[in-house]
């Protein structure tokens, strides 16, 4: 009798189940991620690149500038930066680290940013593609106004469906000769 009652409840409780749902064995609806990483961008191309690095110094966005950026833990590189030759003692060893610790106390101590870019070229490869443009970087904080010019080479990677960057070399063009270039920036921050 025991045994009757155990089954009948088993049954019960299944037929509650299958009945209840039209279909167990589908699955629920896609949501939407909330918040800002539903925001992040991943780009696909040079245009995409160079317009979120500059979108996430506009909008001081830390989260999305790492996005931009080689994971040195999944890699075999190490991201690069090449400072301006007038600051390549003060930022020889400059890590990914380091730059997203000047991004975070740079973009935190200003009020805000204006990053353009110019006089853009490119080489592309199979799974890389190398960009040489020219650059001005003006930015307001509580004390003064400030501009900084010149030339940056990235070279970004293809990796996982997007572009990342793991080379940045800075120069000073020939108009700034390296008194306002985003070197010394890193360097004061």
């Amino acid at each position: 009798m025991i045994i009757f009652r155990l089954n009948v409840m088993i049954f019960m409780s299944l037929s509650a189940f299958v009945y209840s749902c039209a279909n167990p064995f589908s699955s629920r609806p896609v949501e939407e991620p909330d918040g800002i990483a539903a925001d992040l961008v991943f780009p696909g191309s040079a245009d995409e690149w160079v317009a979120t690095f500059a979108d996430a110094h506009m909008d001081a966005n830390l989260q999305q500038y790492t996005r931009l950026f080689q994971d040195s833990l999944a890699s075999d590189f190490q991201f690069q930066f090449v400072p301006e030759i007038t600051q390549r003692g003060i930022l020889s060893q400059w890590s990914q680290e380091d730059e997203f610790l000047h991004f975070q106390n740079f973009t935190s101590a200003v009020s805000q940013i204006d990053l353009s870019f110019s006089n853009r070229e490119e080489d592309n490869f199979v799974d890389s593609i190398f960009i040489d443009v020219s650059y001005r970087l003006r930015y307001i904080s509580e004390q003064r106004r400030e501009e900084y010019n010149g030339d940056s080479l990235f070279k970004l990677k293809f990796v996982n469906s997007y572009y990342v960057l793991y080379y940045w070399q800075d120069f000073s063009s020939t108009a700034t000769r390296g008194d306002s270039t985003w070197s010394l920036l890193k360097s004061k921050y």
